[in-house]
């Protein structure tokens, strides 16, 4: 925090070089003035606009730019030259926020001007307080301005909070890219509540019966009534924890903006400044910080912005754990803690983060069986997520060090997690959980060679799929159904299944592999599209792997033909007569693989070496017919590159 008393001289200089670039009055200049002091920056804007409209008289003189200071006042408008302004103040319309608009409104009110002035936009702050979808249109409008930069005949002065600059520069960045300077005043955050009553909290929505009240009845005399005792206002310490929960309450709803997570932080510490260290209340306000700097760490943002966040979350946490030693808010930072590290592991020293994360899990674990927390309600499902926590944090360190062991942990925490998450009390969760352990007994199996572990694998697929089903999360459904398809193809070729068992789990590999895929193909429609957790063409071409064993696997074919085989299911004995549909269909799934990397150059050398393969095997099984017909699936750019290796 800078002194008040300091502020002016500070201050003074920046304020100068912004009166002499807006003097110049240039065209297409856009310069943002960052200034979290409310009051200050409507000071500071009023004196501009008055020293810029009278600096063409020779007896005018400088003001002294005004001290920080926290007594309300408006921005004064000067009236307009005669001749013309210098520095025209606009407060942004909150009902369009369309600066270009505003501009061009003023200008068509004025067709006389003979030189076209410098605009200076106030009250962006206001749209904090706004809807997200009106906040998106004005950054929307900002990006449109940035294409249309031709048509600004003059200089472009924002007046910006930190988190309306923060915003604009991540959600706006054409129009970002076009400033031409930048102004950072220093001075004392001004609270939002402020311009309100202290002890308002921001509506959210949804509450109450929405029903309308209706007018009293108007009485035949009025009697005045006694006069009401004047409401206590909170102190600044609870003000600005009111401010900061209201935000956190959004952000909890699912309204993670960079408005709204700036606002926050900037609420919490400021009642941080006014609360003594040994306060009960400082450790969960630095909880909560620590949890919106991770948040921001998800926020688009590039990487080594990210690491800056989660490098202040990490010392907002461990801050925190210097003052609380003991309780379920020490319980909870160890669990932050441990989410941090392991986020920050993705950026760099992935061991020594993953290390960190997995200690930092286990103390809170401790914790939490020291104090027989998970027997109180609703707390079995923080000690069973941070379970399910240190497994994944194993999981990921398997991929760097020591798998067989690391693996083997993250299956010991996985069935842990699952002895407190049960069906009957967290449906999703228990699938989720499921579905990790499959991943891990799978990923094991790469390792130790068993087919006990692929089994396990299925089996925790499958009863993950009773829960995640395509109607609940179709995403997830259509994950797991892509994790069981892999299970089973490597089940499939294992050395020890049977060639009859190996059939059958080539065929189960391509059920699941077309239900993921027909999952993955709605979502991928939607507006916008559902990212998906797997690749979608590696799904396609794994498809068409099982197609083809399933078409030229001799052993199958052979054992099938037997005399010997009493019987084989239906479904098995289909296998001989499908086998030139079988190839068809691993075509077409390699086609779609190869059409979809077309930015993966090896992956696209690797589908199409499947794809000659199939055509040689439809020829093989098909003759001149067989091949001609497989040319015909081919798009016309590949058919010239096939031929040639034909």
């Amino acid at each position: 925090m800078v002194a008040e008393s300091n502020v002016s001289s500070i201050n003074c200089p920046i304020y100068e070089r912004l009166k002499v670039a807006l003097s110049l009055n240039l065209r297409r200049q856009i310069f943002f003035a960052v200034c979290d002091d409310l009051t200050f920056k409507n000071q500071i804007a009023a004196q501009l606009q008055a020293e810029l409209t009278c600096a063409t008289s020779p007896n005018s003189t400088l003001s002294t730019l005004p001290a920080s200071s926290k007594t309300t006042s408006a921005v004064a408008t000067p009236p307009l030259s005669q001749t013309h302004p210098s520095l025209v103040s606009l407060h942004l319309n909150l009902s369009d926020p369309n600066i270009a608009a505003q501009i061009r409104q003023w200008l068509a009110q004025h067709p006389h001007l003979t030189l076209i002035p410098g605009f200076q936009i106030l009250g962006i702050e206001k749209l904090t307080r706004q809807s997200p979808s009106l906040q998106r249109l004005f950054l929307h409008h900002l990006q449109q301005m940035a294409k249309n930069l031709e048509s600004l005949d003059s200089s472009l002065l924002l007046w910006l909070p930190r988190p309306w600059f923060t915003s604009i520069q991540q959600s706006a960045p054409d129009f970002w890219r076009c400033h031409t300077g930048i102004f950072e005043f220093a001075g004392d955050p001004t609270p939002i509540s402020d311009e309100v009553d202290a002890t308002t909290v921001p509506e959210l929505g949804g509450w109450g019966n929405g029903e309308i009240e209706k007018p009293a009845k108007p009485a035949v005399a009025v009697v005045a009534p006694p006069p009401q005792p004047k409401r206590e206002q909170p102190a600044p310490v609870e003000r600005h924890l009111i401010l900061g929960n209201s935000y956190r309450d959004r952000i909890v709803a699912g309204d993670v903006t960079p408005q709204n997570l700036s606002a926050a932080i900037q609420a919490y510490e400021q009642a941080l400044r006014g609360l003594e260290e040994t306060s009960p209340q400082v450790p969960d306000i630095l909880n909560d910080l620590g949890n919106l700097y991770w948040l921001f760490s998800r926020q688009p943002s590039p990487p080594e912005q990210a690491q800056i966040y989660l490098e202040q979350a990490l010392s907002l946490y461990q801050l925190a754990l210097n003052l609380t030693m003991t309780g379920q808010t020490y319980s909870r930072l160890q669990n932050n803690l441990g989410a941090v590290y392991a986020d920050l592991a993705r950026y760099r020293d992935p061991v020594l983060n993953l290390q960190n994360a997995i200690a930092a899990y286990q103390e809170a674990l401790r914790d939490s069986l020291q104090r027989n927390s998970t027997e109180q309600p609703d707390a079995f499902k923080q000690y069973a997520s941070t379970q399910n926590n240190l497994g994944t944090a194993y999981w990921n360190l398997a991929q760097q060090q020591n798998p067989d062991a690391n693996l083997k942990s993250a299956i010991a925490a996985y069935q842990q997690a699952l002895k407190y998450y049960t069906p009957d009390r967290e449906a999703l969760s228990y699938g989720m959980i499921q579905n990790n352990l499959g991943t891990a007994f799978w990923n094991l199996a790469q390792y130790e060679r068993s087919p006990d572990y692929l089994q396990m694998a299925i089996w925790s697929y499958r009863e993950a799929l009773q829960y995640r089903t395509y109607s609940v999360s179709p995403s997830a459904y259509a994950a797991t159904q892509n994790n069981l398809g892999t299970a089973y193809w490597h089940l499939a070729n294992h050395k020890a299944t049977p060639i009859l068992k190996r059939a059958e789990d080539l065929l189960l590999c391509v059920e699941a592999y077309h239900a993921a895929l027909e999952a993955a193909n709605t979502l991928k429609q939607q507006q916008p599209p559902v990212p998906l957790s797997f690749d979608f063409f590696a799904t396609h071409n794994n498809l068409g792997l099982a197609y083809f064993q399933l078409a030229t696997d001799g052993k199958i074919k052979a054992t099938l033909a037997s005399t010997e085989v009493q019987s084989p299911t239906p479904v098995l004995s289909q296998v001989l007569e499908k086998s030139l549909d079988y190839l068809e269909c691993a075509l077409n799934h390699y086609v779609i693989a190869w059409q979809g990397w077309t930015e993966q150059a090896e992956l696209r050398k690797s589908a199409l070496s499947y794809i000659l393969q199939a055509i040689k095997a439809l020829y093989q099984q098909g003759g001149i017919s067989g091949q001609n017909q497989a040319l015909s699936y081919l798009p016309p750019e590949l058919l010239p590159e096939v031929m040639k290796k034909l």
